[in-house]
């Protein structure tokens, strides 16, 4: 469980930037290899999969509760670009910040 928070808190607090695995494999000690499979049994999904989905959540947010825009809501949500996070949004999600944005401000 500790291992668990530190490697949420980790992802959390740097969501900009590239998490690879080795990185947060090294944060709690243990192989790339076996960080994937604990990883995958603990969260029921791959890193990559918990990363992305970290960062539609951020992305959601602060679409629905600022006025920031887009390209901006991207590189926060540490999305290569606009079209990166419309994409994945899109993908995932079934929307795009714009809807989004019109939904929440009843426009």
């Amino acid at each position: 469980p500790r291992a668990w928070r530190d490697v949420q808190d980790y992802i959390r607090a740097n969501i900009r930037d590239q998490l690879s695995v080795e990185r947060l494999a090294l944060l709690v000690g243990l192989s790339p290899s076996h960080f994937l499979r604990a990883f995958k049994q603990t969260v029921g999904q791959s890193p990559h999969q918990y990363v992305l989905a970290t960062r539609l959540e951020l992305a959601e947010r602060l679409v629905a509760t600022t006025d920031l825009p887009f390209p901006k809501i991207a590189s926060i949500a540490g999305f290569s670009s606009h079209s990166h996070l419309t994409a994945s949004m899109r993908r995932y999600r079934h929307t795009t910040p714009s809807e989004l944005r019109r939904a929440c401000t009843g426009r």
